[in-house]
Order: C-alpha cells, then structure tokens, then sequence
C-alpha cells in the first residue's frame, strides 16, 4: 500500500491546488469571464473528477478498520460523485468545444445531486469516520464533516433556486468551500497520506537491517 498511498497523496494534492484554480475560475465565470475560461475551468473539472478516484480508494483502505460498513458506503457514494463531476464537465466541454452538438441534449445534474449532494455525504462520512476513529488528524475529519454540510447546502441552495450565478452574492457558498475548504482538505490529506507512506518505509527498512536473533 506505500506505493499506492504515495500516488493517492499526490493525486489528492493535485485536486487539492486543481480545486482552489477550479474556484477561483468559476468566480471569473461568474463575473462574465471569456470562453477560454470557462473551457479550462470544464478541464479542471474533468481531470479532478479522475484524480479523486484513487484518494477515494486510499480514504476506504484508512478507514475500513473503524467501520467497514460506513467506510465501503463512504467510497461507493464519493465513486458516484466523481462520476457525476466528470460526466457534468465532459458534457460542458463538449458543448463548448463543439456547439452544435452539445446543445442537442439537457446538461447532466443541472442542480448538482452528484456533484455537491453525493459529494457532501461521502465528505461528511469521511469526516465522521476520522473523528470517530483516529486513522487521520481529528482536525481534517472535522474539515471534512464541515465541508459535507456545506456541500449539501449548496445542493440545496442549487435545487431551490437560493444559489443562482445570476446573483452573485448567492454564489458565495460554493465559491468558499472552493477556494477555502476543499484546497485545504486534500492537500492537507495528500501530505498525510504521503508522510505515512514514507514513514511505513523507513519503518521496513528499519526492520530489514536488525540483527537476528539466532
């Protein structure tokens, strides 16, 4: 798993600064920001919705020992979620790099069900299960537990019409969890998943080089 954990921690880095760029971008669409914008912020999209698989599976591995159970569902709902980014973004940018046939269907989760409503529960039961266990720092699982509960009320706010990009102050929301919390998070989980992975190797090494004792 030290390989596979050094991979998960640099791929969760990556969705980390991917995300703060992601949204700082959607804050210049917002604002009425150009087409080349709004096709690398689709980009980012696309790639971080990949890049958060392996921390997905990294995250159940850590967290299996306090609740298989809740950690299985942890994965199989953040699976879902970044299927529904990837498929969103996929579809945005095909219509924005080929108009005529991306406008020929609806777009996928127009209010975000995967994105933030599926994305906020394995958040949450991540954070749920860090706190509760002690396979992470306490302070990352209650980032994690803060950061679902704001990732369901941007679902909310997207499926009542509360958070409309027409208004901008009600954009600020998933602007905070954007730029804040989910740079935050993933680094600070990446540099953790990372910093173990070295540790569990010094530790072998350790154990390759004692002396035996016959």
């Amino acid at each position: 798993m030290r390989t596979f954990d050094r991979f998960a921690g640099t791929c969760a880095i990556l969705v980390g600064v991917g995300g703060l760029i992601y949204g700082i971008l959607f804050g210049a669409i917002v604002l009425g920001a150009s087409r080349p914008v709004a096709v690398t912020w689709l980009t980012l999209g696309l790639v971080g919705a990949l890049l958060a698989t392996p921390v997905s599976v990294a995250l159940y591995y850590r967290l299996r020992d306090i609740d298989r159970g809740f950690a299985l569902l942890a994965l199989l709902v953040g699976l879902a979620a970044a299927l529904g980014q990837f498929e969103n973004s996929a579809l945005g940018l095909g219509g924005a790099l080929t108009p005529a046939i991306g406008s020929r269907g609806a777009p996928a989760d127009p209010f975000g069900a995967f994105r933030f409503g599926l994305a906020g529960v394995a958040l949450f039961l991540v954070g749920w299960l860090a706190v509760r266990g002690g396979a992470l720092p306490r302070g990352l699982g209650y980032l994690a537990e803060a950061g679902g509960i704001l990732l369901a009320l941007v679902y909310l706010g997207r499926l009542t019409g509360v958070i409309d990009p027409a208004t901008r102050i009600t954009v600020l929301p998933p602007v905070l969890y954007g730029v804040v919390v989910h740079p935050v998070f993933y680094v600070w989980l990446g540099l953790v998943l990372r910093r173990t992975a070295a540790t569990d190797r010094r530790d072998q090494q350790s154990e390759h080089h004692l002396p035996s004792s016959g």
